[in-house]
């Protein structure tokens, strides 16, 4: 039987083995540095995949566990320490313990992002405003993407690029800029308000501005403010005819208007009711009009290049303009000169050649003044008029008598030649020289605005043989060939009338 001293060692042994048990043991059955650790992983890793679950496709989270002499974390509350911090790549948690929370540390994670991104399709220059074309979408890890990247694709399309993006490039948000809605020197409109009223005034941009920028802007008066591009949820009036389809699209994307009307119908017919303001000022341009058709005849020397004929009428205009209307801006005043075979086109461009002796000349004078265009169209000769032209001219005739405030009497006459000869002339084509002669009047009530206009012309052709015969390459007649001859009398008689009422 065991005396006293094993008992007494079995009990030590016993002890010493509970003792050794003792820090392997919890009260869920767990090590103990695990107890110590889960709560505060699992709050950590909960809060990540929170915060990464809707940035991409797959999100994936490693919490580095905390030393193992730290206490438990009792009831954990994590966040974010840093301030816009985003929740991938690698990443510091902060976790309050405690019932008090008194007690912060601060733990460790890799969180991967799987997800798609935005590259350029191809070599995007600046400026190029941003079309979905010409994004790629790429799938990869997004916390290897630089911190600016962008990852909405409605956030890219729509904007310019800010600078040249190579093809491939990811794109980042200081890589973008809105486009300009409002151009330097553009006519804008300001629109202030309040409760029961509405101010609206016009105005010219003094900056380019896009949706949401400030801009100055300069009143008639001279007055510079400050103003805001706005646009979101308006109803917007635009000039059809004006419009271009990227114009379009700008307007639909910036400014998302609830309604689009087309105003250019109403704004022509608004443009043509002229304050006595303003006739005063398009007389004044008629004018200044002068003064440069003026100037461009007094500038025509055989040898002068057309460019220097034309600044020497624009040169004179903007001096004029400055003259009479010191408060005035001055800008787009302009001519257009064409010399020889440079007038076959109304508006071609002004070139460097020389003036030659018997040159057929075309000027247009275009002033402006606050806004207003006057145009002046002339033809000129440098010396003398060739024959053929001069002919021309001169068989063309009209003249307008203005006999009463309310009647005006008009008369014309022109002679039009035949582009086909005697040797071509035939039973399908039997034209022929021919004269236009008309006849109208007009009375027009200005009280009333009524206006009565009545015309009448005869066009008279000259009677024509025509011998029609077919013709071997010798330009011999074919034997037994058919032959036709007549000749032809035609007369045309044209009347007109028209009714129209001004509101």
């Amino acid at each position: 039987m065991p005396g006293p001293l094993f008992h007494h060692i079995a009990r030590c042994v016993v002890s010493l083995a509970l003792f050794a048990m003792a820090p392997a043991l919890a009260t869920d059955g767990r090590p103990a540095a695990d107890a110590a650790e889960a709560p505060a992983v699992g709050a950590v890793r909960a809060f990540l995949l929170e915060r990464a679950g809707g940035l991409g496709d797959s999100v994936a989270v490693e919490v580095r566990a905390p030393s193992a002499h730290l206490p438990p974390c009792v009831a954990p509350e994590v966040f974010m320490p840093g301030r816009g911090q985003k929740p991938w790549g690698r990443v510091s948690v902060g976790v309050r313990c405690g019932e008090q929370q008194r007690r912060v540390r601060y733990m460790q994670a890799r969180v991967t992002v799987t997800g798609r991104y935005w590259v350029s399709a191809g070599e995007l220059p600046a400026g190029t405003p941003i079309r979905a074309g010409m994004l790629r979408a790429e799938q990869g890890d997004l916390s290897r993407l630089p911190a600016n990247a962008v990852l909405e694709r409605d956030r890219i399309v729509g904007q310019e690029a800010a600078r040249p993006l190579p093809a491939g490039t990811v794109i980042q948000s200081h890589q973008l800029r809105k486009p300009a809605l409002v151009e330097r020197r553009q006519a804008v409109t300001l629109v202030a308000g309040g409760e029961g009223f509405r101010i609206s005034r016009e105005g010219h941009a003094l900056d380019d501005g896009a949706l949401g920028g400030r801009v100055r802007v300069r009143l008639s008066n001279r007055e510079v403010v400050t103003a805001q591009v706005t646009g979101p949820g308006r109803a917007i009036g635009y000039e059809a005819d004006h419009l271009t389809m990227q114009g379009m699209g700008k307007l639909d994307h910036f400014l998302q208007p609830r309604a689009k009307v087309a105003v250019n119908d109403a704004a022509m017919r608004q443009r043509m009711h002229k304050s006595a303001a303003e006739i005063a000022l398009i007389r004044e341009g008629a004018r200044v009009a002068d003064v440069g058709g003026y100037a461009i005849r007094d500038a025509i020397r055989e040898g002068t290049r057309e460019i220097d004929v034309a600044m020497a009428g624009r040169d004179a205009m903007e001096a004029e303009i400055a003259r009479a209307f010191p408060e005035a801006e001055y800008r787009d005043t302009w001519v257009w000169f064409q010399s020889g075979l440079n007038t076959d086109g109304a508006h071609n461009p002004v070139t460097a050649r020389a003036l030659q002796r018997g040159d057929i000349l075309s000027l247009n004078t275009f002033p402006m003044i606050s806004g207003y265009y006057t145009a002046l169209e002339r033809t000129l000769f440098v010396q003398e008029v060739d024959a053929a032209s001069l002919a021309l001219w001169q068989a063309n005739v009209g003249a307008i008598w203005q006999a009463t405030p309310e009647w005006a009497f008009k008369a014309g006459y022109a002679w039009d030649e035949s582009p086909v000869n005697d040797d071509f002339r035939t039973a399908r084509i039997p034209s022929g020289d021919r004269d236009w002669v008309t006849l109208g009047a007009q009375y027009a009530d200005a009280r009333s605005g009524w206006t009565v206009d009545v015309a009448a012309g005869v066009l008279l052709f000259d009677d024509e043989e025509v011998n029609e015969q077919n013709y071997d390459v010798n330009d011999e007649p074919m034997p037994g060939a058919a032959r036709y001859r007549g000749t032809y009398e035609l007369d045309a008689w044209s009347a007109g009338v028209q009714v129209s009422k001004q509101f």
